[in-house]
């Protein structure tokens, strides 16, 4: 009897045995094959959101480049698409003020750089201020000399405000619809140069001479 028992026992641990050696067989194949498919045994992931290339706002490069907390490179760069977008606020409201028309541009648009169209923001005060402005160019040669003035003390007001160096070639840029003074007054000068003879001042008669 004891004997029978003892190949009962030995039956069922040798069962045992090449039952749990099939069951780890089984398991390396089921990893192995989670780690080609990415199938998980228990329970998925949730996906994780795709990750692209995060480009800043125009509105978070306009107040790091105000902030001076862009780098000096940076900085540079944007400094021109300002230009750009001051410039056509100003020739918006030159042509706007020819037609007798108001429309207060957007604080977005859109300026065309050498890198290609790069979007810009700038604040609602500043582009109201400078669209006014390009209205007051249009108008007599006095207006026209007074808005460009205007103009250069908001800019160097802005520029300072914004910890920058303002340069001239910034208002050129930007004062485009509006002529210097030069400018103004170069077709008053060409116009005496070309009066009459009989209203030019008269020479002096022969008989005024002395004679010899």
């Amino acid at each position: 009897m004891e004997v029978v028992l003892l190949l009962v026992a030995f039956a069922a641990t040798a069962g045992l045995l090449v039952y749990s050696q099939r069951l780890v067989t089984r398991i390396k194949h089921m990893e192995a094959l989670n780690q080609k498919t990415g199938v998980l045994l228990k329970t998925k992931p949730i996906p994780s959101p795709v990750t692209t290339s995060h480009r800043p706002s125009a509105e978070s490069l306009f107040y790091a480049f105000s902030g001076q907390t862009m780098d000096a490179v940076s900085a540079d760069r944007h400094e021109i698409v300002v230009t750009k977008h001051l410039a056509q606020i100003v020739r918006q409201g030159h042509a706007d003020a020819e037609r007798n028309e108001q429309h207060p541009p957007a604080q977005a648009s859109q300026v065309a750089t050498l890198r290609g169209v790069v979007d810009s923001w700038l604040p609602a005060d500043l582009v109201a201020d400078i669209y006014a402005l390009g209205q007051a160019s249009h108008g007599s040669p006095t207006q026209l000399i007074q808005a460009r003035a205007k103009l250069m003390t908001k800019l160097v007001s802005v520029w300072q405000s914004w910890g920058r160096h303002f340069t001239p070639h910034v208002l050129e840029s930007i004062a485009m619809p509006i002529p210097t003074q030069a400018a103004l007054t170069a077709p008053e000068d060409e116009s005496v140069s070309a009066l009459p003879l009989s209203e030019e001042m008269p020479l002096e008669s022969p008989a005024s001479e002395n004679p010899r």
